[in-house]
């Protein structure tokens, strides 16, 4: 499947296929969005265009969505931080590499 979902659209038509198939279980809808993210089968910006699309109006009020959105959020964020902390890793280790702290310590 995460061969499948390279584009972005692509991955709004797994989660539209989702829906279709899983529109009257919410809890599951979540649990599989949430598995998706993990897995990065789909990325958040695509559950988030997909919550704000047309498609998803009718069930734009209910707390699911909401519940949806709001682990995209914090996935995206732990990603975000994880990668920020990944970033000034590398960039510590290069100015030692690049450096004289390599005489200090």
């Amino acid at each position: 499947i995460s061969g499948l979902s390279e584009a972005e659209e692509a991955q709004i038509c797994i989660l539209r296929n989702v829906f279709s198939l899983w529109s009257t279980h919410h809890q599951k809808m979540v649990v599989l969005v949430d598995k998706m993210l993990k897995t990065q089968i789909i990325e958040c910006s695509a559950v988030a265009n997909w919550i704000f699309s047309k498609d998803m109006m009718a069930e734009f009020t209910k707390a699911y969505v909401w519940e949806m959105l709001n682990l995209t959020i914090r996935y995206c964020r732990a990603r975000i931080s994880a990668d920020f902390q990944n970033v000034v890793c590398l960039l510590i280790m290069a100015l030692y590499l690049t450096s004289d702290l390599r005489n200090v310590f």
